[in-house]
């Protein structure tokens, strides 16, 4: 294994990151904010620090010359592999994942659910999520219908009910109480987070938005006090799901973000958005992006639009769902 083969196996885990908070030359793996790997990638030999169950850490040291106590680090709990060829890949494979459970089993339970992490939990897949995620999609395709940002987002406590419901009313007249509508900062998850009472923190809660958020959004929920984020559908103009602020804030708050969903759902709540875009008008310029980061799926797009707006004319849930699980969706 060399040092790309490395870096792609921290990197291929679900909500990780790369950061250089120790300099330039060392990595630092990270997921929800906590380091679980560190390496200094272009070493000879290779090495990485891992989190180890210290039981386990021990009989590993004893077996393998390669595996050492961890070096400037807590020997108790981490080891040091140097990567020389004497351990097989896969082997080095299994201690990465397995100091990525051991902190992503530390993490609220929501922000373990957003990871899809199934150590002590229901799958991401579970069926309060799905109803979760039906129920956003719902709120998206009403947006859509009203011929507004097409975006449904829900809040969803630690035991999967949902607790708080918003959809993009930016150019709507009006809306239920509590919610804004007619101004441009009238977005699904604004008007989802502005329901929840300042009485309380939500680290064990989650949202779940069609669309990537952007960066007005992403702050919202880090100051919703939130622990999780996932999103279905990708937005090359203004997602901001890559964006990490280094502020003391959303350091003690380290939110979770996974996305976007790789199956219909995904590919439903894009097209609504990339189809709205299209017959909005003045928006060629974030077109364009769809276009450049999804050329199959906007060619799609463009080439149904009319078939979707018969169906939202006809209030055609079913028939928008059907197109959707149709397109040539890249992540599928």
């Amino acid at each position: 294994m060399d040092a790309e083969e490395l870096r792609d196996c921290c990197l291929s885990l679900l909500g990780t990151g790369e950061e250089f908070p120790f300099g330039p030359e060392t990595s630092a793996f990270k997921v929800a904010g906590k380091i679980f790997a560190l390496s200094r990638l272009a070493e000879d030999p290779l090495r990485i620090s891992l989190k180890c169950d210290p039981p386990l850490a021990e009989e590993l040291r004893k077996a393998h010359r390669a595996v050492t106590p961890g070096y400037h680090l807590n020997k108790r709990h981490w080891n040091t592999v140097i990567i020389d060829g004497s351990l097989p890949d896969e082997m080095i494979v299994n201690m990465v994942e397995d100091s990525y459970d051991l902190v992503v089993s530390t993490l609220p339970q929501a922000r373990r659910r957003a990871l899809g992490w199934t150590g002590e939990l229901v799958s991401i897949s579970d069926e309060r999520l799905t109803t979760a995620w039906d129920q956003a999609l719902r709120l998206a395709w009403e947006s859509f219908c009203a011929r507004t940002t097409p975006v449904g987002a829900v809040v969803v406590s630690s035991d999967g009910v949902i607790v708080a419901t918003g959809r993009g009313r930016r150019y709507e007249a009006g809306g239920p109480s509590g919610q804004l509508a007619g101004s441009h900062i009238a977005h699904a998850e604004i008007n989802a987070l502005a329901q929840l009472p300042s009485d309380r923190h939500y680290e064990d809660h989650l949202l779940l938005t069609t669309l990537e958020p952007c960066a007005m959004c992403h702050g919202a929920v880090v100051q919703a006090t939130l622990g999780a984020l996932m999103f279905a559908g990708p937005d090359p103009y203004g997602g901001t799901a890559t964006l990490r602020v280094d502020s003391p804030q959303a350091r003690r708050r380290a939110l979770t973000i996974v996305g976007p969903l790789a199956d219909a759902r995904g590919a439903l709540a894009t097209l609504l958005h990339l189809v709205w875009l299209m017959q909005k008008g003045g928006a060629d310029h974030i077109v364009s992006l769809h276009d450049k980061a999804l050329p199959d799926f906007t060619a799609y797009a463009l080439g149904i639009a009319p078939e979707l707006a018969a169906a939202a004319a006809a209030g055609d849930y079913v028939s928008a769902c059907r197109i959707a699980a149709a397109a040539p969706w890249p992540v599928r």
